[in-house]
């Protein structure tokens, strides 16, 4: 806002609003595996959560607003009574609004396997870590400082120019940046071993 009334200061910028959260990430789903043989090198199952957006950037500060014109020169009809009056200083800019917060990573997914097999624990290579934390969002830049209001008018011949321009505004402060987002929790590795006759009754009669 500019400044009110002759040689008034400008008023200082908004703060920016913050950055938006981000956006959070899938967690890794549940799989049970019932397995009557266990053939070959192994295998690989990938569970683990995806990772969290990143936050949003802040909004920028402001602008401080412009300083009002200074007061008008005054003469008598011999002198200068009162010369041009300064003009009012710029208003200094608004600080940028911090990031937004990282979103927060998915949890890694659970698995159970139900087999005859003593060989579970060699065979699947299990990944199940909780996704990362998305990075926090960058700070709004800072508001620019406002302009510097005129001097007042002058009042020829006596009274003249005397460089009474304001000061301009001071820049604002740059938003901080947002922390990240939370890592997603370990999924879980259960395994447990059936008896032959336990696998007929869950899977059926081997044909």
């Amino acid at each position: 806002m500019s400044g009110r009334g002759e040689g008034a200061a400008g008023g200082e910028g908004f703060k920016g609003e913050s950055g938006n959260l981000g956006y959070p990430g899938q967690s890794g789903p549940a799989l049970v595996i019932f397995a009557r043989e266990l053939i070959g090198s192994g295998l690989s199952i990938d569970l683990r959560g995806q990772g969290g957006g990143p936050g949003g950037r802040g909004q920028d500060g402001g602008n401080g607003g412009d300083g009002a014109k200074g007061t008008q020169a005054s003469q008598s009809a011999f002198d200068c009574k009162r010369g041009p009056g300064f003009g009012g200083a710029g208003g200094t800019g608004g600080e940028g609004g911090p990031g937004g917060i990282g979103g927060p990573g998915g949890n890694g997914g659970d698995i159970i396997v139900l087999t005859p097999n003593r060989r579970p624990a060699d065979f699947f290579r299990v990944y199940l870590d909780g996704g990362r934390g998305g990075q926090g969002g960058a700070g709004g830049l800072a508001g620019s400082g406002g302009r510097p209001g005129p001097e007042g008018e002058t009042a020829p011949p006596f009274c003249k120019p005397a460089g009474r321009e304001g000061q301009p505004g001071k820049a604002g402060r740059l938003g901080k940046p947002g922390p990240s987002g939370r890592d997603g929790e370990p999924g879980r590795y259960f395994q447990a071993f059936l008896s032959d006759q336990q696998v007929i009754d869950i899977l059926g009669q081997r044909r």
